[in-house]
């Protein structure tokens, strides 16, 4: 298996075994005892800490900004796909964001808990007030009672 470990792979106690890749990103997330361990042991079974390159970058901005998931991830979330662009991988995690992001551009993923997650589907994410329940198409302040819109799960 040759695959991309996000943040949260770092985080279980699932075997991982393969190919392995991350980003120096991922690496600064880690942050307590259990996955800086985690971390080092995968190391030294061959896990190599790659930055994408700046082609991968542009791919993934334009093809995120395109779908409209830019505004849900994060620079590691665009750095993990990138990476995983670049060598053709799949990527480790339970993030739903980091998720759909791959599914709309064609990365096959492998999500931690696959009993609790739905697995490879397109998520469809809807902006919702948090005052007045109104839907919007995009985060920011309501217009109608000045409370956040924001993303979540339809």
């Amino acid at each position: 298996m040759k695959a991309v470990l996000d943040s949260p792979a770092f985080f279980s106690s699932l075997e991982l075994s393969g190919e392995l890749y991350t980003t120096p990103r991922v690496v600064a997330e880690l942050r307590d005892l259990r996955s800086k361990v985690r971390f080092d042991l995968l190391c030294e079974s061959g896990l190599q800490v790659q930055e994408p390159g700046r082609e991968a970058r542009a791919r993934v901005n334009e093809a995120a900004t395109r779908s409209g998931e830019r505004e849900a991830l994060s620079e590691t979330d665009l750095e993990v796909l990138a990476l995983a662009l670049e060598i053709q991988a799949s990527i480790v995690t339970d993030d739903y964001a980091l998720q759909n992001a791959a599914y709309r551009m064609g990365i096959p993923f492998i999500p931690l808990h696959q009993i609790h997650q739905r697995g490879a589907r397109r998520f469809i994410w809807q902006y919702r007030c948090t005052g007045c329940g109104r839907s919007y198409t995009a985060p920011g302040e309501c217009p109608v009672c000045g409370a956040p819109i924001k993303r979540r799960l339809k």
